[in-house]
């Protein structure tokens, strides 16, 4: 029939299915054997069913469709599902989200919706609903309804599904402000809006104040979509799980009161520097915590406790910024005693005006205080302090003060620093007034902080120490004599000086005596080393030193030297570690104001004195041996050397042998000594031998000695010269250098005279007679001017001599000279006579004899005859006469 279909074929046994084929009606062959009854053919029928309704929006999410027929939502798929859960068929909402499933099966059926992109299933069931007004989608079942049953020809139109839109959360959170408070505090209001752009939805919001750590909450409150008071610590949950509309807006205002806290030991868990913001301004969490007054708002859209959405916003604080600069606005070179000018310029670099402003001005010991400039609005609270009444925002204010270098500053800078030691209420973001240079305030490693500042001035300072050393007694100085020396050490500096070493150098041969050194202000190291604990400047102390000249000293004068040779500074023009040979200040010349030395003439005598002596026993003849004694004596205060001694024997004296012990004495030659060294006060002997010679004919010999050469300039003598020049002015040539003794030499002048016939007789009237006259020296001194005379008796007739002019010369036939006659010598003349022819005598006599020489004959007297016993025997026939006799027949 019309609105029918067949059943499905063969579902079920055979007693009980349909057997027509769904299309023709038909069913398959049926076989029949004989008899056979088949009863089982059948053909089942239905009329065809129907379900359908209606998706809508479920805008206020209540689960019951109590929205306007607007809510309605097209384009939603809905699956048709047998009772095994399979999808047999498929259909989209139309004409304001509705749906039908028709020429169905009477059967089991469910159907599934699909959701939107950003949708979610309503509440099924809601409390308050019916079935023709609730959701049947089972979020649980992924959008599916429970099974309904269709029967033949029936329509269930009430398989409605409730979908809301997701909620689609926006946060902002924003910071609004923060304003200062004249009690020091500030008031920081944020905003939070939760924004729903999507359908119903609930949301749990919390606030995180992250500031920074030296900003403390005192307190805080928020309004708007609820309202309540903020923790002062931690998070504050301003909402859980409260509903907001789809498409709704639902705005909080946050407002914190404050503290900045920067100072040091404060308990606030900050560094005591205020960060300011690190990002934060961007649309999520993108500020960094604990900087500026970083603020995070996170929002729980799902109930798990764990946010879905978060923003941050961070605003800073209106800081409270005093800066301080200091500058030197005088121009150097500074010296003690110079003007200091500076400028202290206090600046309001903040944003919040400032009042009462105090700085201090510390200077260094060693800056006084002169004055400040006056300006309006500065106080001069005294030695370079200072307020300032009122320094608004970007402002600044210049003061100017001078002040003077001390006379007796010491160093070589000067510091004076400047801070602000009082402002507020608030406090300094990047320092603290109640702390020094010593604490780094704002976190960079250094303490010199913008509220104070520090300048230095080189201050030129001369460490200058100056000796000199002058001779203080009164001289002339000599051997032995007490020299007092003073030295003088002067600060001439601007420094003051300690531990000041100075070193007194005296020459070899002055020996230390004394000092004046007290221990306190002088210290005696050593003889010749003297510390002065403290010298200030300008001020001088004097070391006294007492020496004597070496008893032995041989210069003819003394240095004395003096240096300091330490000390606590770097001098100007002086080097305590160089000495004399160092030109230091560059001068030209070694000899610097730290050293200086005297000389002292010292009154030497070089005086040598030569005396001579004979030292051996007379008397003394020709043939004697004669020792002679050269004492040479240093009787001088310098030693001497290379002394040459001369002996100058006179002729006669022969050269045998010195004492010279080639050491002490040298014999050069027998006449010429040498002497190494004569120490003063020592005496050195020579001893010399001579012997008189065997023809000498003096009666005294005089054997002289000089110095000769030495290596000094005698005081009294000089060995140039010799006893010819008075030397030492005393009138007599005869100086000390030189000396001469004569020995008497003992001459015997003794001529004899014989007379012999040297003719052979007899002799008678006519004969001719020979006489020899033999004339000897007996003597032993040489004869001259020898006279004969020869006496012949008369009978006796001259003939002839052999005189022959030379050593005899005849004068007369009876008178003879004999020009010379050397000791020992004999000299005869031979005359002949004849006997007169008329001569009567028996005998006749011819007498001789010396009538004149040249000396005084020992025991004959030429002017005498032989009437005269000349020597004494009682005989007048003395040795220079004779006579002869001869007989004549």
């Amino acid at each position: 029939p019309d609105g029918n279909e067949f059943s499905p074929q063969d579902e079920g046994d055979d007693a009980t299915d349909s057997d027509a084929n769904i299309t023709t009606g038909q069913s398959d062959a049926i076989v029949l054997e004989s008899g056979e009854e088949n009863e089982t053919i059948d053909a089942g029928v239905y009329e065809l069913a129907s379900l359908g309704d209606y998706v809508w929006e479920d805008t206020n999410g209540n689960g019951i469709n109590d929205e306007p027929a607007s809510a309605g939502i097209d384009g939603v798929t809905v699956n048709l599902l047998d009772e095994d859960g399979n999808v047999i068929a498929t259909t989209t909402t139309m004409n304001g989200g509705f749906y039908e499933f028709t020429d169905l099966v009477p059967g089991t059926y469910s159907v599934q919706f699909e959701l939107l992109d950003d949708y979610t299933f309503t509440t099924p069931g809601a409390t308050g609903s019916d079935e023709t007004n609730d959701s049947d989608a089972d979020p649980a079942n992924n959008g599916e309804t429970e099974q309904v049953t269709l029967v033949s020809g029936q329509n269930y139109p009430d398989l409605d599904a409730g979908i809301q839109r997701v909620p689609e959360f926006e946060l902002d959170k924003e910071f609004v402000s923060a304003v200062a408070n004249a009690d020091g505090t500030y008031d920081v209001t944020y905003t939070i809006d939760v924004v729903n752009t999507g359908g119903i939805g609930q949301y749990t919001l919390t606030d995180t104040p992250l500031f920074d750590q030296d900003v403390t909450i005192n307190s805080g409150a928020f309004t708007g979509a609820d309202a309540g008071a903020l923790n002062v610590t931690g998070a504050t949950t301003l909402v859980t799980d409260r509903m907001i509309a789809a498409d709704a807006t639902e705005s909080y205002t946050l407002v914190f009161n404050v503290t900045l806290d920067l100072e040091p030991g404060s308990t606030d868990g900050g560094d005591n520097v205020f960060t300011e913001c690190e990002g934060g301004s961007e649309e999520g969490v993108t500020g960094t915590p604990f900087t500026g007054l970083n603020n995070r708002a996170d929002l729980d859209t799902d109930g798990d406790g764990t946010p879905d959405n978060s923003d941050d916003d961070c605003g800073d604080l209106p800081l409270f910024d005093l800066a301080l600069s200091k500058d030197i606005t005088s121009a150097g070179p500074y010296i003690q005693g110079s003007t200091v000018t500076y400028n202290v310029t206090v600046t309001n670099e903040g944003d919040i005006d400032a009042s009462n402003v105090e700085v201090t001005d510390d200077a260094e010991v060693g800056l006084v205080f002169q004055s400040i400039t006056p300006q309006a609005g500065v106080t001069s609270t005294g030695n370079g302090n200072f307020t300032v009444a009122d320094l608004p925002v970007g402002t600044s204010v210049i003061v100017e003060m001078t002040f003077e270098v001390s006379a007796t500053f010491q160093g070589t800078s000067l510091n004076n620093a400047a801070e602000i030691t009082e402002d507020g209420p608030f406090d300094d973001v990047d320092s603290d007034p109640t702390r020094g240079p010593e604490t780094d305030e704002d976190g960079d490693g250094s303490g010199d902080d913008d509220d104070e500042d520090n300048v230095d001035i080189p201050v030129e300072q001369v460490y200058d120490l100056e000796l000199s050393k002058a001779v203080t007694s009164a001289g002339p100085y000599q051997q032995g004599s007490t020299v007092e020396y003073t030295l003088t050490i002067t600060n001439d500096g601007s420094l003051n000086a300690a531990g000041i070493e100075v070193t007194d150098t005296p020459q070899e041969g002055l020996t230390f005596v004394s000092s004046d050194a007290d221990g306190v202000a002088v210290t005696e190291v050593s003889p010749t080393v003297y510390t002065i604990a403290a010298l200030a400047q300008g001020e001088t102390q004097t070391i006294v030193l007492t020496y004597t000249i070496d008893a032995t000293f041989q210069g003819t004068s003394l240095n004395n030297a003096a240096e300091i040779t330490e000390d606590d500074g770097d001098d100007v023009d002086s080097d305590p570690t160089t000495g004399p040979e160092t030109d230091e200040d560059g001068d030209g010349s070694g000899d610097d104001d730290d050293e200086d030395n005297v000389d002292i003439p010292v009154e030497q005598i070089y005086d040598l004195e030569l005396s001579k002596a004979v030292t051996s026993a007379g008397p003394y003849q020709q043939g004697s041996t004669v020792e002679y004694t050269l004492t040479i004596t240093n009787d001088g205060s310098l030693d001497a050397a290379n002394i040459a001694v001369m002996d100058t024997p006179q002729e006669g004296l022969t050269f045998v042998s010195s004492d010279a012990d080639g050491v002490a004495v040298t014999e050069v030659s027998p006449t010429v000594y040498t002497i190494a060294a004569l120490a003063q006060g020592e005496t050195q002997t020579i001893v010399l031998t001579y012997t008189i010679d065997a023809t000498f004919q003096g009666t005294s010999l005089n054997n002289a000695a000089e110095i000769t050469e030495d290596d000094g300039d005698d005081v009294d003598s000089d060995p140039t010269t010799g006893p010819e020049t008075d030397e030492d002015g005393d009138g007599n040539g005869d100086d000390d250098d030189e000396d001469n003794v004569d020995i008497p030499v003992e001459q015997v002048y003794d001529l004899e005279l014989s007379k012999a016939v040297t003719s052979a007789g007899p002799y008678q009237q006519g004969s001719t007679v020979e006489y020899t006259l033999t004339i000897t020296n007996d003597g032993s001194l040489n004869a001259a001017g020898i006279e004969v005379t020869d006496t012949p008796q008369e009978g006796l007739t001259f003939v002839s001599s052999d005189a022959d002019g030379v050593a005899v010369t005849e004068v007369s036939p009876t008178v003879y000279t004999i020009a010379a006659l050397a000791q020992g010598e004999t000299q005869t003349i031979v005359l002949t006579y004849t006997i007169d022819a008329t001569f009567q005598g028996t005998s006749l006599n011819n007498a001789a004899e010396i009538t004149e020489d040249d000396g005084d004959d020992v025991d004959s007297d030429p002017t005498t005859g032989p009437e005269t016993d000349e020597d004494g025997d009682g005989s007048g026939d003395d040795d220079d006469e004779d006579n002869v006799d001869i007989p004549v027949e």
